[in-house]
């Protein structure tokens, strides 16, 4: 278990400009909606807010997509390499933070983006129903405002709502999931079906599948939930433990802690 993780930093600035977006999403939404049934002196003033309200919202989604979460990943990936092959690359440190005793940097790189995968598949499993949910509500709202509001509204709201919060967001979560489940599977198929000893195809296929973990949450920019990861922390850690025992261990070398 993680006894320091100063990368977590980075990610709670992340968490907390991801809520900042949330609020001004909603309120622009709940702007347009006002601004449909308000008087025309009060519609203008509506307006002006949803203006800003949007403005605010487009500069703090940048900041966050472009800056922030890609220096907590940049930041993230750079924690494994260096766990792993025993070297600097940030001022920043983690201790405890990858769980397993592998004495070949390779195979102890390979072991800790496993770990991660193994993670955030259960996480991601976890964080499913509130997707599907989230969707769900999402269609309701969309077809009670057609009936209910101005249509050239809805228009701006089912671009802002199915576009940018459920197609590319909750999708997305979902295709992420099925991609590192996935690679979960082969990460368990080399490590714990076969007992990788360290050499042979399997060796070049472990640097394959941990190339594309990093590469699926690159693209999908799936943002686990703190809320859940902290709940379920113990039990995978010890689970993840287990895991270790049922590996090669003249490989693996594993130290659960």
């Amino acid at each position: 278990m993680s006894t320091r993780d100063d990368h977590s930093s980075v990610y709670k600035v992340a968490t907390g400009l991801g809520v900042a977006e949330t609020v001004l999403f909603a309120l622009t939404v709940v702007l347009n909606l006002a601004a449909t049934v308000a008087p025309n002196d009060i519609s203008f003033c509506l307006n002006i807010a949803i203006a800003i309200s949007a403005f605010t919202y487009s500069a703090i989604y940048m900041i966050d997509d472009l800056h922030v979460w890609y220096q907590a990943e940049n930041g993230r990936r750079k924690g494994a390499i260096e766990n792993a092959f025993h070297t600097k690359l940030t001022p920043m440190r983690t201790e405890g933070y990858y769980n397993n005793g592998a004495g070949d940097s390779e195979t102890k790189y390979a072991l800790n983006l496993y770990e991660s995968c193994y993670f955030t598949e259960a996480i991601l499993k976890k964080m499913l129903p509130g997707i599907i949910v989230k969707i769900t509500l999402s269609a309701i709202a969309l077809t009670v405002f057609m009936f209910c509001f101005d249509p050239a509204v809805v228009v701006i709201l089912a671009q802002g709502i199915f576009s940018t919060c459920v197609l590319f967001g909750c999708t997305g979560s979902i295709v992420c999931y099925t991609r590192v489940k996935r690679l979960n599977e082969i990460f368990f198929d080399i490590f714990v079906t076969r007992q990788y000893d360290g050499s042979g195809i399997d060796a070049i296929k472990l640097k394959s599948t941990a190339l594309e973990y990093e590469a699926v949450k690159a693209h999908y920019k799936t943002r686990l939930s703190s809320r859940v990861f902290n709940k379920l922390n113990d039990q995978l850690s010890r689970k993840w433990n287990d895991l270790l025992q049922e590996m090669n261990p003249a490989t693996v070398l594993a130290s659960a802690s």
